[in-house]
């Protein structure tokens, strides 16, 4: 192979590095055997290439520019005409910038079989006293890791090299590479002097450029501006969203925006975290209530993730905190008397100072609800500019006061049949969407999902998504149980309509029983109540309060399992929750001939579908949804009675 190539060649084996068991100037057949030997040492295989007369350089090019040239220079020392060469390397090697590997920013020169045949070449043993100034070299290849230094010289590189090194990395497609250049000078042009690109390193050492003598070069701080481009600090988009109730539909709607609209600011891969799971995209990651520090830390670790969705809980805050320092964007959507009495939260206002937090960490916009008096008061910690108050109605006096010394808001405006969901801001007023043409306010039917909605799209403005994008967004997102399970899910493929929904606390049955009050039925309105009561028993009277007026007959039930887990914090036996209800559902009116008291939801979601008719309306307030969304698509019309 040597012959066929042409001496001199250079032997070296195929998979190592840092110089080791190269051989150069190899000029015989001899010479080539001892060569092979050295060279299987650290590799199976051996290549033989012709061997390039010149300086050995290293360039480094960063992002498809030179950055930094350094002339390598081998392990050497220099004669004093008194001292061995074994005592010079000792002397060399007392430098505190050498070490051992990459403990040091220069390594030490090392004696061994490879110097030792280097020396003999030379005429010299280690016990060599060489003459005064005469330079006797250790190890033929210029390696930092075997000993050698480096001389700066990226002022003297000539154009035309430079042009030639940054092509050649170009064509590699190799972002960052350090390039070993053979030539008898660099400030010559390759096609006059000649040279040769020994090797493209794909990830280079620094070190030659470190220690190289002359003026300093920042070769890190290129390579940190290309992973992080325009001043980025490696941080990814983060929106946090609490409240006691829709913070998972306004997740989930912003997802979705982002997800749609996200090329808008850069953005390809969403994460989303809610009380159902985590997701990366569509894909589910994570099952489970990840509403907390646990499942926010679980997407601020994926390097997929390129902007995170945080459906933050109040139990996730008190467990284990959040899991960022600060957050791009926040909302703060109500608070509401669910979950009082747990984690030592006593009332309204200290459940509020707890959800807060979310609203402290913001360092961007704040996204706060203008209709309750808690999340208003949330506005005083923050600049008017980086508030945005919403309300599902016209510009109330608080928004413009708001107004006026900066803020934004997001109302409605309009007809009231025609209503438009707008953002004002302080150049002006801009619509983001018809609120008619967003499938999960059924038309403006759920009022709380018209809220939800606005503080969607006041989280995507504020992290830099045009208006017109952000409605384009949720005019395609519906409230389907593919997209928002549990959540006001509606089915209209049997006679009469069905809307499945998670409502359990008084707050969340009230916009259940508005939004039915806007929806035109023809028959009747029957409502299982399979929710309720199972955290805090005080809710079964208010609930039955609100719905009393609102449905012609009722189904009375509970998740077993769900009842029998949070006894504790009501107080009484899970198997008395629907008598509860039935007896609150009379005390407020209701005959008893019109309420079924069924001590098992599932049962209880089978005997709404057939006692349903032709133009009936069920709403089914339940936990367990996976079942019953299932359930009700499969229910057959033949096993109605």
């Amino acid at each position: 192979a040597a012959q066929k190539v042409g001496y001199p060649v250079a032997v070296k084996p195929l998979d190592s590095g840092k110089g080791r068991g190269i051989s150069l100037m190899v000029s015989d057949d001899d010479a080539v055997r001892a060569a092979f030997a050295i060279a299987r040492r650290y590799s199976a295989h051996v290549i033989i290439e012709n061997h390039i007369v010149g300086a050995d350089y290293r360039v480094l090019i960063v992002d498809g520019r030179m950055r930094a040239a350094a002339k390598r220079l081998p392990a050497a020392v220099t004669g004093d005409g008194q001292r061995t060469i074994a005592d010079l390397v000792a002397e060399v090697n007392k430098d505190p910038r050498r070490g051992v590997g990459f403990s040091r920013l220069m390594n030490r020169i090392e004696l061994d079989a490879q110097s030792d045949a280097l020396l003999t070449k030379q005429g010299h043993s280690r016990k060599s006293v060489p003459k005064h100034g005469e330079l006797v070299l250790l190890r033929e290849t210029a390696n930092i890791s075997t000993g050698g230094t480096a001389v700066d010289v990226t002022d003297v590189v000539h154009p035309e090299n430079r042009w030639m090194l940054e092509r050649a990395v170009r064509v590699t497609g190799a972002d960052i590479a350090g390039v070993d250049f053979l030539s008898p000078d660099i400030s010559r042009s390759y096609r006059e002097a000649g040279g040769a690109i020994c090797e493209i390193n794909a990830s280079p050492g620094l070190r030659p450029h470190q220690i190289a003598e002359g003026p300093p070069r920042d070769v890190v701080g290129p390579i940190v501006d290309m992973l992080f481009p325009e001043k980025g600090n490696g941080r990814i988009p983060i929106a946090a969203i609490t409240g006691t109730n829709g913070k998972t539909t306004t997740s989930r709607m912003l997802a979705h925006i982002l997800r749609s609209a996200g090329d808008a600011i850069g953005i390809k891969t969403v994460g989303l975290v809610t009380t159902d799971g985590v997701h990366v995209d569509d894909q589910l990651v994570g099952k489970g209530d990840f509403a907390g520090g646990t499942g926010a830390r679980v997407l601020l670790r994926d390097p997929s993730v390129e902007a995170a969705v945080l459906e933050t809980a109040r139990g996730g805050i008190v467990k284990s905190g959040l899991a960022f320092e600060h957050c791009d964007v926040a909302a703060f959507l109500n608070v509401a008397t669910d979950h009082i009495g747990l984690d030592g939260i006593g009332s309204l206002d200290e459940m509020a100072v707890v959800k807060g937090r979310v609203i402290e960490a913001a360092s961007g916009l704040a996204v706060l609800n203008a209709e309750d008096p808690r999340c208003l008061a949330m506005a005083a910690q923050k600049e008017p500019q980086q508030v945005c108050l919403f309300s599902a109605a016209e510009l109330t006096a608080e928004q413009r006061e708001h107004l006026s010394r900066g803020g934004l808001a997001v109302s409605l405006a309009g007809d009231p049949d025609d209503q438009i969901i707008v953002l004002h801001h302080r150049d002006g007023t801009e619509e983001i969407a018809p609120v008619g043409r967003i499938p999960a306010t059924l038309g403006g039917a759920a009022r709380h999902n018209v809220l939800n909605a606005q503080a969607a799209a006041a989280l995507a403005y504020g992290l830099g998504i045009p208006c017109a994008r952000i409605g384009e967004a949720l005019s395609s997102f519906e409230s389907s149980f593919d997209r928002n399970p549990g959540r006001l899910n509606v089915f209209e493929g049997h006679p009469f309509k069905v809307v499945m929904d998670f409502a359990h606390n008084p707050d969340c049955v009230r916009v259940i029983c508005d939004m039915v009050k806007r929806m035109k039925v023809d028959g009747r309105r029957i409502c299982m109540l399979g929710s309720t009561g199972h955290r805090q028993g005080e809710h079964i009277g208010e609930v039955c309060e609100l719905v009393a007026q609102r449905f012609d007959s009722f189904i009375c039930t509970r998740n077993k399992r769900v009842s029998e887990e949070r006894q504790s914090t009501r107080g009484f036996p899970g198997e008395e929750i629907p008598h509860r209800l039935a007896a609150a559902l009379m005390e407020n009116g209701v005959d008893a001939s019109r309420i079924v008291t069924i001590d098992d939801d599932n049962e209880a979601v089978d005997r709404g579908l057939t006692m349903s008719r032709e133009g009936d309306l069920l709403v089914l307030l339940l936990n367990n949804r996976e079942w019953a969304w299932e359930r009700i698509r499969g229910f057959q019309a033949k096993d109605a009675e």
